[in-house]
This record gives C-alpha cells, structure tokens and sequence, in this order.
C-alpha cells in the first residue's frame, strides 16, 4: 500500500506502518518459495523500495495497467525458467 489509500490514518497502521500486513504476507510467501526451492518474485519489494512507483497503485492497493506490466515483467523470466525446468516436489 502507499500514501494513496484511503485508511493510511488507521490505528494499526500508524502504530506499524502501513504495509506491515502486506510485509509479513509477502515475507511468509518468500519462506515458503524458499522452504520448497521454489521459484518467486518479490513484487512487494520492488514496489516497496521504488517510491516513484506509487502512481502505479492509484488507490494504494491495486496496480493499475502500467503497475501489472511491471509486475509481468518481473514475472516472466521467472515463469519463462521455471517452464524449461523438471517439474518436482509434491503438491
């Protein structure tokens, strides 16, 4: 989330920061990618250190066009990879 949605002034939010939710989401993910040697892009992350991105999330939460071709260009190496890649591991 960024300085643009609505609930920035919300207790929990102020008291943690704003994107601490999102933050322990995306931190559990990365573990879990880890743990089973999976593939993953952190998509938080790169939004998260790149401020001039905030305009990409125009309520905060939701990408909007531009912001999902960023996230798909983080994305396709990793899927194009993972395609040519044995697939292993349970599920």
């Amino acid at each position: 989330m960024n300085h643009h949605y609505w609930g920035t002034a919300h207790p929990p939010y102020v008291a943690h920061g704003i994107n601490y939710l999102v933050r322990q989401y995306a931190e559990s993910v990365t573990e879990m990618a880890r743990r089973r040697d999976a593939p993953g892009v952190n998509a938080y992350g790169y939004f998260e250190t790149r401020p001039e991105t905030s305009d990409l999330v125009p309520d905060g939460i939701l990408p909007n066009p531009e912001g999902h071709r960023v996230i798909c260009e983080l994305l396709a190496p990793v899927v194009c990879q993972a395609l040519r890649q044995p697939v292993t591991g349970s599920t």
